[in-house]
């Protein structure tokens, strides 16, 4: 199968183009990012330097590929905004993207409006406050750009006016959750796993099955009705309770964790899509262990 991939030149893409493979499949990769063309296009089966997501000739880039791939994995925030807000993209395309729907997309990539929906539906999301430790969070972005920690009360008023959400600041173990839903909005298989190192790209991970994670996870994905694979970011403070940090509707580009673990979520979610048959792991399948990602180097 051809499988149309995004962010191909990223540090996390090299081991996911390469797993996709070893699958059988053929990757097609775009990105936007010229400097890292060269490396792209050493991995995958074929490459396209494509626009910026929020590009106005991003939407028709895409329609130009359409004979070019299978199905379509997007990996960026932005572009799971532009694909889902488009009257451009081509009728055909449409049932080819594994795609969350509008509504889940909207609510998880904008920060204000995820803050309001959880809030409404009872998750226990950190409150907003005008005292400190605080956090200010960009109404939009990923990787952790824009975040700031307010440790002076003076500097309140400063982020309140800008376009994001100050929140209450929550000291605890992170955890991300690879989730899969059903084409049914039913909850198929996770796997939780502590966040190491949580500076951008996460580089070291360590399963962790544990059951007040997976259980706020799982009311999560009852609450939004996703569909699909997302991952979901929660913290468990010294009290051992857990506070939701943000969920993002999409793969995460550390899959390979719980893919290393037994739980192979890019294949079983290529195949629920395409309503092919598979098994799902066993829960006492999933190996405990730390993993450690670390990059080397390519010469353009």
């Amino acid at each position: 199968m051809k499988i149309l991939m995004s962010a191909a030149g990223s540090s996390a893409a090299i081991s996911i183009i390469k797993h996709l493979q070893s699958l059988g499949h053929k990757v097609i990769g775009i990105d936007a990012n010229e400097n890292s063309e060269n490396l792209a296009r050493f991995h995958c089966d074929e490459f396209y330097l494509s626009p910026l997501c929020n590009d106005s000739n991003f939407i028709p880039f895409i329609n130009s590929l359409v004979e070019k791939f299978d199905l379509y994995i997007p990996f960026i925030d932005e572009e799971l905004l532009s694909l889902t807000n488009s009257e451009e993209l081509l009728p055909e395309i449409i049932p080819r993207i594994i795609l969350n729907n509008k509504k889940a997309i909207e609510n998880c990539t904008s920060k204000i409006k995820f803050q309001h929906f959880c809030l409404q539906n009872n998750l226990p999301v950190a409150a907003e406050t005008t005292s400190v430790p605080a956090i200010f969070k960009p109404e939009y972005g990923r990787g952790g750009k824009g975040i700031f920690i307010i440790e002076d009360e003076e500097l309140v008023p400063y982020f309140q006016k800008k376009t994001g959400v100050v929140q209450q600041l929550i000291s605890g173990l992170e955890y991300t959750v690879d989730v899969l839903m059903g084409q049914n909005n039913e909850w198929l298989f996770a796997v939780a796993r502590k966040r190491i190192e949580t500076a951008g790209v996460s580089r070291i991970g360590e399963i962790d099955q544990h059951p007040t994670v997976l259980k706020l996870a799982k009311l999560c994905t009852e609450k939004f009705q996703f569909k699909g694979p997302i991952n979901i970011q929660i913290i468990l403070d010294q009290n051992n309770e857990a506070h939701l940090i943000e969920i993002n509707p999409r793969f995460a580009g550390s899959l390979i964790f719980s893919t290393l673990a037994g739980f192979d979520i890019l294949d079983l979610a290529i195949k629920d899509w395409l309503g092919q048959p598979y098994n799902l792991p066993l829960k006492e399948s999933i190996i405990n262990r730390k993993f450690v990602r670390y990059w080397q180097e390519h010469i353009c």
